[in-house]
Protein backbone atom coordinates (compact mmCIF):
# COMPACT_ATOMS: atom_id res chain seq x y z
CA UNK A 1 0.00 0.00 0.00
CA UNK A 2 1.17 3.61 -1.18
CA UNK A 3 1.54 6.25 1.86
CA UNK A 4 -1.63 8.60 2.11
CA UNK A 5 -1.38 11.30 1.08
CA UNK A 6 -2.37 14.19 4.05
CA UNK A 7 -6.23 14.36 2.74
CA UNK A 8 -6.55 10.84 3.95
CA UNK A 9 -5.70 11.53 7.43
CA UNK A 10 -9.29 12.13 8.74
CA UNK A 11 -10.37 13.57 12.30
CA UNK A 12 -13.71 12.23 12.91
CA UNK A 13 -16.06 14.75 14.59
CA UNK A 14 -13.52 16.96 13.47
CA UNK A 15 -12.84 17.55 9.53
CA UNK A 16 -11.36 17.55 6.30
CA UNK A 17 -10.89 19.12 2.93
CA UNK A 18 -10.54 17.69 -0.49
CA UNK A 19 -10.25 20.67 -2.59
CA UNK A 20 -11.59 22.33 -5.65
CA UNK A 21 -11.52 22.42 -9.64
CA UNK A 22 -12.76 24.85 -11.74
CA UNK A 23 -13.09 21.82 -14.36
CA UNK A 24 -16.45 19.96 -11.81
CA UNK A 25 -16.46 16.65 -14.46
CA UNK A 26 -13.58 15.67 -16.61
CA UNK A 27 -10.93 15.91 -13.85
CA UNK A 28 -12.55 13.30 -11.42
CA UNK A 29 -10.87 10.44 -12.89
CA UNK A 30 -7.58 11.80 -11.74
CA UNK A 31 -9.14 12.51 -8.33
CA UNK A 32 -10.30 9.23 -8.32
CA UNK A 33 -7.01 7.94 -9.12
CA UNK A 34 -5.88 10.04 -5.99
CA UNK A 35 -8.55 8.42 -3.58
CA UNK A 36 -7.34 5.29 -3.91
CA UNK A 37 -6.40 4.04 -0.57
CA UNK A 38 -7.93 6.96 1.02
CA UNK A 39 -10.64 6.93 3.35
CA UNK A 40 -14.04 8.20 3.25
CA UNK A 41 -17.35 7.86 4.90
CA UNK A 42 -15.64 7.59 8.12
CA UNK A 43 -18.66 6.86 11.01
CA UNK A 44 -18.98 6.04 14.89
CA UNK A 45 -22.54 4.67 15.74
CA UNK A 46 -23.31 4.02 18.74
CA UNK A 47 -25.72 1.28 20.35
CA UNK A 48 -27.37 0.74 16.72
CA UNK A 49 -28.59 4.81 16.45
CA UNK A 50 -27.32 7.00 14.55
CA UNK A 51 -28.97 10.19 15.94
CA UNK A 52 -26.70 9.21 19.37
CA UNK A 53 -23.09 10.60 19.97
CA UNK A 54 -20.35 9.09 20.57
CA UNK A 55 -20.49 8.67 24.47
CA UNK A 56 -20.91 5.39 26.16
CA UNK A 57 -21.43 4.17 29.68
CA UNK A 58 -18.08 2.78 31.78
CA UNK A 59 -19.18 -0.90 32.42
CA UNK A 60 -22.42 -1.30 30.61
CA UNK A 61 -23.05 -2.96 27.53
CA UNK A 62 -23.38 -0.20 25.02
CA UNK A 63 -20.89 -0.18 22.04
CA UNK A 64 -19.63 2.16 19.91
CA UNK A 65 -19.25 0.86 16.00
CA UNK A 66 -16.64 2.66 13.71
CA UNK A 67 -16.51 2.09 10.12
CA UNK A 68 -15.02 3.66 6.99
CA UNK A 69 -14.19 2.88 3.32
CA UNK A 70 -11.04 2.19 1.66
CA UNK A 71 -11.08 2.81 -1.85
CA UNK A 72 -9.25 -0.07 -3.39
CA UNK A 73 -10.16 -3.72 -3.18
CA UNK A 74 -7.01 -4.34 -2.02
CA UNK A 75 -6.89 -2.60 1.04
CA UNK A 76 -4.92 -5.48 3.04
CA UNK A 77 -4.98 -4.96 7.09
CA UNK A 78 -5.39 -2.36 9.27
CA UNK A 79 -4.59 -2.27 12.90
CA UNK A 80 -5.89 0.19 16.06
CA UNK A 81 -4.60 1.85 18.74
CA UNK A 82 -6.70 3.77 21.58
CA UNK A 83 -5.61 6.97 23.47
CA UNK A 84 -6.30 8.08 26.62
CA UNK A 85 -6.77 11.73 26.36
CA UNK A 86 -7.88 15.00 28.87
CA UNK A 87 -10.49 17.19 28.59
CA UNK A 88 -8.76 19.11 25.79
CA UNK A 89 -8.08 16.27 23.69
CA UNK A 90 -4.51 16.32 24.52
CA UNK A 91 -3.24 12.78 25.16
CA UNK A 92 -2.75 12.02 29.06
CA UNK A 93 0.83 10.11 30.79
CA UNK A 94 -1.18 7.07 31.36
CA UNK A 95 -0.20 3.86 30.68
CA UNK A 96 -2.42 1.87 28.03
CA UNK A 97 -2.45 -0.87 30.81
CA UNK A 98 -4.14 1.85 33.57
CA UNK A 99 -7.03 2.85 31.05
CA UNK A 100 -7.56 -0.31 28.70
CA UNK A 101 -7.96 -3.79 29.51
CA UNK A 102 -6.31 -5.96 26.60
CA UNK A 103 -3.51 -5.87 24.10
CA UNK A 104 -2.50 -2.52 22.45
CA UNK A 105 -2.01 -2.35 18.32
CA UNK A 106 -4.90 -5.25 17.92
CA UNK A 107 -5.68 -6.07 13.72
CA UNK A 108 -8.99 -5.34 12.73
CA UNK A 109 -10.98 -7.63 10.61
CA UNK A 110 -10.49 -8.21 7.06
CA UNK A 111 -12.81 -5.95 5.30
CA UNK A 112 -15.28 -6.60 3.11
CA UNK A 113 -15.26 -5.56 -0.58
CA UNK A 114 -17.95 -3.72 -2.29
CA UNK A 115 -20.23 -5.76 -4.92
CA UNK A 116 -21.63 -4.05 -7.91
CA UNK A 117 -20.07 -0.33 -7.38
CA UNK A 118 -18.44 2.23 -10.35
CA UNK A 119 -16.10 2.75 -7.24
CA UNK A 120 -14.20 -0.34 -5.77
CA UNK A 121 -13.74 0.10 -1.93
CA UNK A 122 -13.48 -1.81 1.30
CA UNK A 123 -15.84 -1.53 3.93
CA UNK A 124 -14.18 -2.09 7.28
CA UNK A 125 -16.07 -2.19 10.88
CA UNK A 126 -15.19 -2.19 14.52
CA UNK A 127 -17.61 -2.50 17.41
CA UNK A 128 -16.08 -1.36 20.68
CA UNK A 129 -15.94 -2.28 23.36
CA UNK A 130 -14.91 -6.47 22.27
CA UNK A 131 -13.18 -9.10 23.57
CA UNK A 132 -9.57 -7.71 22.91
CA UNK A 133 -10.34 -4.45 24.49
CA UNK A 134 -12.40 -2.57 27.18
CA UNK A 135 -12.24 0.78 28.98
CA UNK A 136 -11.28 1.02 32.65
CA UNK A 137 -11.51 4.73 33.14
CA UNK A 138 -14.00 7.52 31.76
CA UNK A 139 -12.41 10.74 29.80
CA UNK A 140 -12.26 11.03 26.24
CA UNK A 141 -10.25 9.13 23.90
CA UNK A 142 -8.78 8.50 20.56
CA UNK A 143 -8.68 5.87 18.43
CA UNK A 144 -6.28 5.33 15.51
CA UNK A 145 -6.28 2.98 12.58
CA UNK A 146 -2.92 2.97 10.85
CA UNK A 147 -1.70 0.84 8.62
CA UNK A 148 2.23 -0.04 8.72
CA UNK A 149 2.28 2.64 10.85
CA UNK A 150 0.66 5.21 8.48
CA UNK A 151 -2.73 7.02 9.99
CA UNK A 152 -5.85 6.24 7.99
CA UNK A 153 -8.47 7.73 10.21
CA UNK A 154 -8.29 9.02 13.86
CA UNK A 155 -11.97 8.69 15.92
CA UNK A 156 -12.70 10.82 19.15
CA UNK A 157 -15.34 8.91 21.63
CA UNK A 158 -16.23 8.98 24.90
CA UNK A 159 -16.60 7.24 28.26
CA UNK A 160 -18.81 8.62 30.61
CA UNK A 161 -19.27 7.40 34.66
CA UNK A 162 -23.21 6.96 35.18
CA UNK A 163 -24.65 8.98 37.70
CA UNK A 164 -24.52 12.70 37.68
CA UNK A 165 -27.19 14.60 35.93
CA UNK A 166 -26.57 17.76 34.05
CA UNK A 167 -29.34 20.51 33.79
CA UNK A 168 -29.18 22.11 30.69
CA UNK A 169 -31.55 24.88 28.67
CA UNK A 170 -30.50 26.68 25.96
CA UNK A 171 -32.34 30.28 25.44
CA UNK A 172 -32.43 33.14 22.32
CA UNK A 173 -32.18 36.08 25.24
CA UNK A 174 -28.45 36.10 25.25
CA UNK A 175 -25.63 38.45 27.12
CA UNK A 176 -25.08 39.51 23.47
CA UNK A 177 -28.50 40.72 22.18
CA UNK A 178 -31.92 39.76 22.86
CA UNK A 179 -33.65 37.15 20.37
CA UNK A 180 -31.62 38.26 17.49
CA UNK A 181 -28.44 36.23 16.51
CA UNK A 182 -27.02 34.20 19.05
CA UNK A 183 -28.65 31.22 21.58
CA UNK A 184 -26.58 31.16 25.18
CA UNK A 185 -25.99 27.61 27.00
CA UNK A 186 -26.90 27.23 30.76
CA UNK A 187 -26.20 24.43 32.83
CA UNK A 188 -25.90 23.36 36.51
CA UNK A 189 -24.95 20.37 38.25
CA UNK A 190 -25.52 18.98 42.09
CA UNK A 191 -22.09 17.94 43.10
CA UNK A 192 -23.24 15.54 46.04
CA UNK A 193 -22.57 12.72 44.68
CA UNK A 194 -19.00 13.84 43.72
CA UNK A 195 -16.96 14.10 46.37
CA UNK A 196 -15.86 17.59 45.30
CA UNK A 197 -13.43 19.43 47.62
CA UNK A 198 -13.62 22.58 45.45
CA UNK A 199 -16.06 22.82 42.91
CA UNK A 200 -15.58 25.31 41.17
CA UNK A 201 -11.80 24.25 40.47
CA UNK A 202 -12.35 20.77 40.03
CA UNK A 203 -15.83 20.83 37.48
CA UNK A 204 -15.14 21.45 34.12
CA UNK A 205 -18.14 21.63 31.30
CA UNK A 206 -16.94 21.37 27.47
CA UNK A 207 -20.24 22.29 24.96
CA UNK A 208 -20.17 21.58 21.32
CA UNK A 209 -23.27 22.69 18.61
CA UNK A 210 -23.83 20.68 16.32
CA UNK A 211 -21.09 17.94 17.55
CA UNK A 212 -18.87 20.83 15.98
CA UNK A 213 -15.14 21.29 17.15
CA UNK A 214 -14.18 24.39 15.44
CA UNK A 215 -16.40 26.23 17.47
CA UNK A 216 -17.06 24.02 20.57
CA UNK A 217 -16.24 25.59 24.45
CA UNK A 218 -13.89 23.71 25.90
CA UNK A 219 -13.09 23.00 29.78
CA UNK A 220 -15.34 26.22 30.91
CA UNK A 221 -14.85 26.61 34.78
CA UNK A 222 -18.15 27.19 36.83
CA UNK A 223 -19.22 31.10 36.94
CA UNK A 224 -22.12 30.24 40.46
CA UNK A 225 -21.93 28.00 42.95
CA UNK A 226 -24.98 28.05 45.64
CA UNK A 227 -24.57 25.31 48.30
CA UNK A 228 -24.32 21.83 46.45
CA UNK A 229 -25.26 22.93 43.19
CA UNK A 230 -22.49 24.76 40.61
CA UNK A 231 -23.36 26.19 37.25
CA UNK A 232 -22.86 28.30 34.34
CA UNK A 233 -24.87 30.83 33.51
CA UNK A 234 -23.15 33.89 32.51
CA UNK A 235 -20.08 32.24 30.65
CA UNK A 236 -19.27 34.21 27.54
CA UNK A 237 -17.99 31.39 25.65
CA UNK A 238 -21.45 29.53 25.60
CA UNK A 239 -23.20 32.05 23.19
CA UNK A 240 -22.92 30.62 20.12
CA UNK A 241 -24.00 32.17 16.50
CA UNK A 242 -27.27 30.30 16.30
CA UNK A 243 -27.01 29.84 12.45
CA UNK A 244 -29.83 28.88 10.20
CA UNK A 245 -31.77 25.15 9.27
CA UNK A 246 -29.41 23.03 7.20
CA UNK A 247 -29.64 22.72 3.75
CA UNK A 248 -30.49 18.49 2.75
CA UNK A 249 -30.65 16.48 -0.30
CA UNK A 250 -30.67 13.39 -1.30
CA UNK A 251 -28.80 10.57 -3.45
CA UNK A 252 -30.27 7.08 -3.15
CA UNK A 253 -31.29 6.52 -6.86
CA UNK A 254 -28.55 6.99 -9.78
CA UNK A 255 -31.35 6.67 -12.27
CA UNK A 256 -33.70 9.22 -10.35
CA UNK A 257 -33.63 12.77 -9.32
CA UNK A 258 -34.03 12.74 -6.15
CA UNK A 259 -33.80 15.99 -3.35
CA UNK A 260 -32.25 19.44 -4.17
CA UNK A 261 -30.62 17.23 -7.00
CA UNK A 262 -30.56 18.79 -10.38
CA UNK A 263 -29.05 16.24 -12.78
CA UNK A 264 -27.22 13.20 -12.81
CA UNK A 265 -24.96 11.90 -15.27
CA UNK A 266 -23.01 8.99 -15.76
CA UNK A 267 -19.27 10.29 -17.49
CA UNK A 268 -17.28 6.86 -17.52
CA UNK A 269 -16.17 5.54 -15.15
CA UNK A 270 -18.32 7.28 -12.14
CA UNK A 271 -21.88 9.11 -11.44
CA UNK A 272 -21.98 12.81 -11.19
CA UNK A 273 -24.61 14.66 -9.04
CA UNK A 274 -25.29 18.37 -9.85
CA UNK A 275 -26.82 19.84 -6.68
CA UNK A 276 -29.34 22.94 -7.53
CA UNK A 277 -27.69 25.94 -6.83
CA UNK A 278 -27.26 27.87 -3.75
CA UNK A 279 -27.54 30.97 -2.92
CA UNK A 280 -26.50 33.58 0.10
CA UNK A 281 -29.63 33.61 3.11
CA UNK A 282 -31.52 36.34 3.79
CA UNK A 283 -33.85 35.15 5.95
CA UNK A 284 -34.54 31.73 8.23
CA UNK A 285 -35.03 28.79 6.86
CA UNK A 286 -36.82 25.31 8.62
CA UNK A 287 -36.76 21.86 7.15
CA UNK A 288 -37.08 18.98 9.01
CA UNK A 289 -33.08 18.10 9.52
CA UNK A 290 -31.16 15.82 11.36
CA UNK A 291 -28.61 18.61 12.41
CA UNK A 292 -26.03 17.82 10.11
CA UNK A 293 -25.67 14.34 9.78
CA UNK A 294 -26.28 11.72 6.89
CA UNK A 295 -27.33 8.35 6.59
CA UNK A 296 -26.27 5.78 4.10
CA UNK A 297 -29.01 4.17 2.06
CA UNK A 298 -29.78 3.08 -1.38
CA UNK A 299 -33.16 2.38 -3.29
CA UNK A 300 -31.42 0.41 -5.88
CA UNK A 301 -33.49 -2.79 -6.55
CA UNK A 302 -31.43 -5.88 -5.07
CA UNK A 303 -29.46 -3.53 -2.90
CA UNK A 304 -29.31 -5.94 0.87
CA UNK A 305 -26.36 -4.16 2.62
CA UNK A 306 -26.02 -0.19 2.24
CA UNK A 307 -22.53 -0.25 3.84
CA UNK A 308 -21.33 -2.38 0.72
CA UNK A 309 -23.63 -1.95 -1.90
CA UNK A 310 -23.92 1.91 -2.14
CA UNK A 311 -22.27 3.24 -4.76
CA UNK A 312 -19.83 6.68 -4.55
CA UNK A 313 -21.26 9.85 -6.43
CA UNK A 314 -18.87 12.56 -7.32
CA UNK A 315 -21.33 15.56 -5.95
CA UNK A 316 -20.91 19.02 -7.67
CA UNK A 317 -21.70 22.26 -4.70
CA UNK A 318 -22.20 25.43 -6.28
CA UNK A 319 -22.89 28.75 -4.20
CA UNK A 320 -23.78 31.33 -6.37
CA UNK A 321 -22.35 34.85 -5.19
CA UNK A 322 -19.57 37.34 -6.13
CA UNK A 323 -16.45 36.75 -4.91
CA UNK A 324 -15.74 37.31 -0.87
CA UNK A 325 -12.45 38.71 0.56
CA UNK A 326 -11.08 37.57 3.36
CA UNK A 327 -11.96 34.20 3.42
CA UNK A 328 -13.29 31.12 2.04
CA UNK A 329 -16.60 29.23 2.02
CA UNK A 330 -16.62 25.58 3.46
CA UNK A 331 -18.87 22.77 3.13
CA UNK A 332 -20.19 21.47 6.40
CA UNK A 333 -21.96 18.18 6.93
CA UNK A 334 -21.07 15.87 10.59
CA UNK A 335 -21.39 12.42 10.80
CA UNK A 336 -22.64 12.30 14.37
CA UNK A 337 -24.47 9.21 14.24
CA UNK A 338 -21.44 8.53 12.49
CA UNK A 339 -18.94 10.15 14.09
CA UNK A 340 -17.69 12.66 11.43
CA UNK A 341 -17.62 16.33 11.00
CA UNK A 342 -16.39 17.80 7.77
CA UNK A 343 -15.32 20.97 6.05
CA UNK A 344 -14.82 21.41 2.48
CA UNK A 345 -13.02 24.26 1.15
CA UNK A 346 -14.46 25.60 -2.09
CA UNK A 347 -13.35 27.35 -4.68
CA UNK A 348 -14.43 30.86 -6.43
CA UNK A 349 -15.23 30.69 -10.07
CA UNK A 350 -14.56 33.92 -12.08
CA UNK A 351 -16.52 33.35 -14.98
CA UNK A 352 -19.95 34.12 -15.30
CA UNK A 353 -22.18 32.92 -13.18
CA UNK A 354 -19.64 33.47 -10.40
CA UNK A 355 -20.15 31.06 -7.99
CA UNK A 356 -17.91 29.17 -5.05
CA UNK A 357 -17.68 25.64 -6.33
CA UNK A 358 -16.48 22.04 -5.15
CA UNK A 359 -16.71 18.64 -5.67
CA UNK A 360 -17.34 15.82 -3.56
CA UNK A 361 -16.94 11.76 -3.56
CA UNK A 362 -19.89 10.45 -1.18
CA UNK A 363 -21.26 7.72 -0.57
CA UNK A 364 -25.58 7.38 -1.97
CA UNK A 365 -27.76 8.39 1.28
CA UNK A 366 -29.61 11.47 2.39
CA UNK A 367 -27.02 14.21 3.81
CA UNK A 368 -27.52 17.45 5.93
CA UNK A 369 -24.95 20.95 4.90
CA UNK A 370 -24.47 24.14 5.69
CA UNK A 371 -21.75 26.44 4.41
CA UNK A 372 -19.08 27.89 7.11
CA UNK A 373 -17.14 31.05 6.46
CA UNK A 374 -13.89 30.50 7.78
CA UNK A 375 -11.72 33.92 7.67
CA UNK A 376 -8.32 33.77 6.58
CA UNK A 377 -6.01 32.99 9.61
CA UNK A 378 -8.50 31.30 11.64
CA UNK A 379 -9.91 28.26 12.40
CA UNK A 380 -13.12 28.93 13.94
CA UNK A 381 -16.26 28.52 10.98
CA UNK A 382 -18.95 31.06 10.60
CA UNK A 383 -22.59 31.02 9.69
CA UNK A 384 -23.40 34.38 9.45
CA UNK A 385 -21.94 35.48 5.91
CA UNK A 386 -23.40 32.90 4.20
CA UNK A 387 -26.48 31.35 5.77
CA UNK A 388 -27.10 34.13 8.45
CA UNK A 389 -27.53 33.87 11.90
CA UNK A 390 -31.19 33.09 13.41
CA UNK A 391 -32.11 32.77 16.73
CA UNK A 392 -34.50 30.06 16.66
CA UNK A 393 -32.64 27.99 14.47
CA UNK A 394 -33.39 24.32 16.32
CA UNK A 395 -29.29 23.55 17.07
CA UNK A 396 -28.45 20.59 19.29
CA UNK A 397 -25.69 21.08 21.97
CA UNK A 398 -23.77 18.20 23.56
CA UNK A 399 -22.54 19.09 26.92
CA UNK A 400 -19.75 17.49 28.71
CA UNK A 401 -18.87 17.18 32.57
CA UNK A 402 -15.04 16.94 33.57
CA UNK A 403 -13.80 16.04 36.89
CA UNK A 404 -9.69 16.15 38.04
CA UNK A 405 -9.53 16.30 41.97
CA UNK A 406 -6.48 16.78 43.86
CA UNK A 407 -4.20 13.96 43.58
CA UNK A 408 -5.81 12.40 40.07
CA UNK A 409 -3.67 11.76 37.05
CA UNK A 410 -6.34 12.53 34.35
CA UNK A 411 -9.82 13.73 33.86
CA UNK A 412 -12.83 12.21 34.47
CA UNK A 413 -15.89 12.45 32.50
CA UNK A 414 -18.65 12.17 35.27
CA UNK A 415 -21.64 13.41 33.48
CA UNK A 416 -23.13 14.30 29.57
CA UNK A 417 -26.27 15.53 28.15
CA UNK A 418 -27.66 16.66 25.22
CA UNK A 419 -30.45 19.63 24.46
CA UNK A 420 -32.07 20.92 21.34
CA UNK A 421 -33.10 24.94 21.32
CA UNK A 422 -36.86 24.53 20.82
Amino acid sequence: MKQLSTTAILLAMTGISWGATSSPYFKTEAWAEELVEDVLSARIITCNDWMRPPVISLGSDETLEFSFDIISHDAGICHYHIDHCNADWEKSDLLYSEYMEGFDDEDMEMGEISQNTTFEYTHFSLTFPNEKNSPKLSGNYLLTVTHENIPYAVFRFCVVEPGTEIRPSVTDVTDIDTREAHQQVLASVGTEGLSCIDAMKELKLTVMQNMRFDNAARALSPDFIEGATVSWQHCEPLVFDAGNGFRRFEITDIYANTQNVDKISYYDPYYHATLKPDEIRKSYHYDSDHAGRYIVRSTRNGVTDYDTESDYVFVHFELYTELIEGGSPYIFYRHDGAGLSMKQKMAFRGTRPHCYEVTLPLKMGSYDYQYLWLPDGKNRGETGKIEGNWHSTPNEYLLLLYQHRPGDRYDRLVGYSTTTFK
